[in-house]
């Protein structure tokens, strides 16, 4: 509850308290104040009330879905992650590319960074050396589809020949 609620009102002494009336028990229909603080949420940054009874456990969070969010969650580990490709993930809740997770490829970042502008649904950030966590600027290029196939493919090509001549090397040195 924000501390501009028309519900918070104040002792004589100052101290915030909400009116809550019972709905239930022998107490029904009875008044009943609520004491709390009026502290800043340490993420969303405004100010609130918060019950007594919930500073402790709650901290200094306007409610438990902001204690839950991001750095705060006690399962956050950064906001980063590895899908099942292989790719580094990056939580971005205001980028316009995220997934229905709000997780972003970490390559098409370091290019749109580097490009100073958004990436295209066509455009492809291709791993020169093939390796997906590898997102550095230097081993990133954007394609097409067309040409990213092409690329993928003469890797692999290229890869084989360097096989094929160690191999070469080898029957040729046991002669």
């Amino acid at each position: 509850m924000k501390s501009t609620d028309k519900r918070i009102k104040y002792t004589d002494s100052g101290r915030p308290y909400v009116e809550q009336i019972v709905n239930y028990g022998k107490q029904k229909g009875y008044i009943r104040k609520k004491y709390g603080k009026i502290l800043i949420c340490k993420n969303c940054g405004e100010d609130c009330f918060v019950e007594n009874r919930n500073i402790k456990s709650n901290g200094n969070f306007c409610n438990h879905k902001c204690q839950l969010i991001g750095k705060f969650h006690p399962h956050w580990k950064g906001g980063k992650t590895i899908d099942g490709n292989g790719y580094i993930m990056i939580k971005s809740y205001n980028h316009s590319n995220t997934n229905n997770k709000n997780y972003i490829q970490e390559h098409r970042l370091v290019m749109e960074k580097k490009l100073d502008r958004l990436l295209t649904k066509s455009e492809i950030v291709h791993h020169k050396n093939g390796v997906r966590d590898d997102n550095r600027i230097e081993n990133l290029c954007v394609t097409d589809r067309k040409n990213h196939e092409n690329k993928t493919f003469m890797k692999l090509l290229q890869k084989r020949i360097r096989e094929l001549e160690k191999e070469n090397k080898l029957l040729k040195g046991d002669n």
